[in-house]
């Protein structure tokens, strides 16, 4: 299949995205997405290997609440990773909805919206070789703008592009010891210089849930040191303090996630999302509710354009600023030394 460039939708550090559609016999057509590498880097072997050991990982990862990958391809003189297409909203944009009306997302939305992305996570966890040997995913990067809800109510998690398989596909990575993803949601171990597993995953997710049921975010500080600090050391209030509508049970299930301890949090996805499915099915809180409550949260028309932000008008971003769009695309590489203002290894000392 030859794919036809129609729109770019964002560009970051390493590659640009567009929508795409696919042409093959007799007429057939189909719409993609497709995240291209920047011509300038192509003949660069480092970045090329980052690209396509994106494209390794995301292959493997075939599950109804990750955003497919279809192909990985050379044309044109150059590298693309093909992608679903997603016609809905992130939580990037919702939070910065509820910001702004000082308001709190419903506890059942945000219960559904973590049990989905729990089975998504768990999935990638869990993915082993045919003769059983794990891949160690772990997406490094769960973040509202890489939670995405359908308007059909599917919770879908992008851009595992920066796992790291400790197993397999090893090559092109940053040094030891780099921290990737947003340092607002980065598990306080990652900032002692342990490694990244499926825990630090469900710290990160723990934030993303807190954030969508108390309407603001949670470590936020002056700067990105303070922020690190606040991540390692403030007291985390729980969630019902902000939304009465939490009860006991969703607040223990969002405490434990964020337990600073790895020990003493979920030690997998799975196990967090039992929790939260039977929180759900004690709301009876139907699929075509939580669909419909998407569209009611951030109308359809409204996720396409923000007013006062460039709207990207794709599908699979749909209701993301520029910015997010930047930063998920810089999500293939994130040599994030620069973005983050730091780097840890394992013996520095808790900040």
């Amino acid at each position: 299949m030859k794919y036809r460039l129609t729109q770019k939708i964002g560009s970051g550090g390493m590659a640009e995205v567009f929508r795409a559609t696919g042409e093959g016999a007799e007429g057939f057509e189909r719409a993609f997405v497709v995240k291209r590498i920047l011509p300038r880097l192509s003949d660069a072997p480092e970045f090329v290997g980052m690209f396509v050991d994106e494209a390794k990982i995301s292959a493997r990862l075939l599950h109804p609440n990750i955003v497919q990958v279809f192909e990985f391809a050379y044309q044109d003189d150059g590298y693309y990773i093909v992608m679903e297409p997603v016609d809905g909203v992130d939580m990037g944009f919702l939070l910065r909805k509820l910001e702004r009306r000082e308001a709190v997302a419903p506890a059942a939305f945000v219960a559904e919206v973590g049990r989905q992305a729990c089975r998504g996570l768990g999935f990638a966890h869990g993915l082993t070789s045919l003769d059983g040997k794990p891949y160690g995913i772990v997406h490094r990067d769960v973040t509202p703008p890489n939670i995405m809800v359908a308007w059909n109510g599917a919770v879908k998690i992008l851009d595992f592009g920066i796992a790291r398989a400790v197993q397999e596909l090893r090559t092109s990575q940053t040094d030891a010891g780099t921290v990737k993803g947003k340092m607002s949601y980065i598990a306080p171990e990652l900032l002692q210089g342990q490694p990244a597993d499926a825990r630090s995953d469900l710290f990160s997710l723990g934030v993303v849930l807190h954030e969508l049921l108390s309407g603001r975010r949670l470590f936020v500080g002056e700067n990105d040191l303070e922020t690190l600090k606040l991540v390692s050391e403030m007291p985390v209030p729980p969630p019902s303090a902000r939304n009465p509508e939490v009860k006991p049970a969703l607040d223990e299930v969002i405490l434990r996630a964020l337990a600073r301890d790895p020990a003493k949090r979920y030690q997998s996805a799975d196990e967090m999302s039992q929790d939260l499915e039977r929180l759900v099915l004690r709301k009876r809180y139907a699929a075509s509710s939580f669909a419909k409550q998407v569209r009611t949260l951030v109308p359809e028309a409204e996720a396409v354009v923000e007013p006062g932000v460039p709207g990207c008008g794709c599908a699979l971003v749909a209701g993301r600023s520029h910015a997010d769009v930047e930063a998920a695309v810089l999500g293939v590489a994130l040599l994030v030394i620069g973005l983050l203002g730091m780097r840890t290894r394992a013996a520095r000392p808790r900040a």
